[in-house]
C-alpha cells in the first residue's frame, strides 16, 4: 500500500510540473534538435570567441567558414536567442530561428513568449505564440546583414588566426 501511494505521489508530481512548462519550450526544442542535427551532419567545430560582449555567441565552422551561429541577448525586459544556418557554398544565410521572452513591460501584462523561423530557401516565415502556430507567410521583410556581416568577418578572422 505504501508503494502504490509513492506511486500515485509520484505521478500527480509528473502531471503538475508538465502543466507548468512554457508551450513553446516544445516547439523550440524541435527548432533546437534540427540544428544540433546539422551540426553533426556537416561535422561542424564549435569555436569560443563573442564579437559583441552583449550577445554571447556559439558558432560552428565547416571548412573554415562559419556555417552555424546562436546570438544571444538580454534585456531589462526580454531575453532573446536566434539561431543561424549559413549555406554550405557561400554565406548566404538559408534559415534563421527565434525565441523571444519578454516579462511584462509598459502596455503589456504579463509574460510573452514567441518563436519565429525563417526558412529562405522556401520564402517562408512561420511563428509560434502558446505552443501553437500562429501564422505561416511568405518573407516580407529582407535580412539585415550589416551587423550579422561584421560578426560573421571578425569571427572568421579570430578563427583562422589562432
Amino acid at each position: 500500500m505504501k508503494q502504490l501511494k509513492q506511486t500515485a505521489v509520484f505521478i500527480l508530481m509528473v502531471i503538475i510540473f508538465q502543466q507548468c512548462h512554457n508551450p513553446n519550450d516544445r516547439i523550440y526544442a524541435t527548432v533546437e534538435h534540427q540544428f544540433e542535427d546539422s551540426v553533426k551532419k556537416y561535422d561542424a567545430e564549435e569555436f569560443h570567441f563573442t564579437y559583441d560582449g552583449l550577445s554571447p555567441q556559439t558558432s560552428f565552422f565547416v571548412n573554415s567558414k562559419l556555417k552555424f551561429l546562436t546570438l544571444k541577448s538580454s534585456g531589462e525586459f526580454c531575453d532573446s536567442e536566434r539561431k543561424y544556418m549559413f549555406a554550405v557554398h557561400g554565406d548566404s544565410v538559408i534559415w534563421t530561428a527565434e525565441r523571444v521572452v519578454c516579462n511584462g513591460f509598459e502596455g503589456v501584462q504579463g509574460k510573452s513568449d514567441t518563436v519565429r523561423v525563417v526558412d529562405y530557401l522556401s520564402n517562408l516565415e512561420t511563428n509560434y505564440a502558446d505552443g501553437k502556430k500562429v501564422s505561416t507567410k511568405k518573407i516580407e521583410d529582407v535580412l539585415d546583414r550589416s551587423y550579422l556581416d561584421r560578426i560573421i568577418r571578425e569571427t572568421e578572422k579570430a578563427y583562422n588566426s589562432k
